[in-house]
């Protein structure tokens, strides 16, 4: 398996759960977003992805009234 295999295979393995762990590890100083792709063969586009979903998702749960996925899917758009 070379190098790119093994990235792509990698990838395959990011649960949401571990997503938001990284992106925590992230916010709290524990790693910074270069480190953390290079040592998970990831894409800096794709952790600052995550980062802007978590922030998104996140604001709304805090919410008074939180949007339902209809309202947030339409403000993508």
């Amino acid at each position: 398996m070379n190098r790119i295999d093994m990235a792509a295979a990698a990838r395959r393995e990011w649960t949401a759960n571990r997503r938001a762990a990284l992106v925590v590890r992230i916010l709290t100083g524990d790693t910074s977003v270069s480190e953390a792709a290079r040592r998970q063969w990831l894409t800096v586009a794709e952790i600052e992805e995550w980062q802007a979903h978590l922030s998104s998702t996140a604001e709304n749960a805090l919410r008074g009234q939180p949007k339902d996925d209809e309202a947030l899917n339409d403000e993508q758009i």
